[in-house]
């Protein structure tokens, strides 16, 4: 293999990684502000989606450890969160 093309095939593989952080970045985001949200259900998709976008993003972006962390850690006290009040019922 030439040079050029060895280049070009690391260029492609650099912009899929790159592209694959953009996602987890947005689903991090997503799953973040539906913790906030403080719906019971939300909160525990939220903290699904936190859980399992940071898990694989240790495999992507392992040099930033400590997001990984963080982000296994809010899943985690997302999905053991429970509201200190629940709604009335509707009757």
């Amino acid at each position: 293999m030439n040079r050029i093309m060895l280049i070009s095939i690391l260029g492609g593989i650099f912009i899929i990684l790159a592209i694959g952080v953009i996602i987890l970045g947005i689903l991090m985001v997503w799953g973040a502000f539906m913790i906030n949200s403080g719906v019971p259900s939300e909160v525990r998709n939220g903290g699904i989606i936190m859980l399992v976008v940071s898990v694989i993003s240790i495999f992507f972006g392992g040099g930033f450890f400590i997001g990984s962390l963080l982000g296994i850690i809010g899943g985690i006290l997302a999905l053991v969160w429970e509201p200190s009040h629940y709604p009335a019922a509707q009757s």
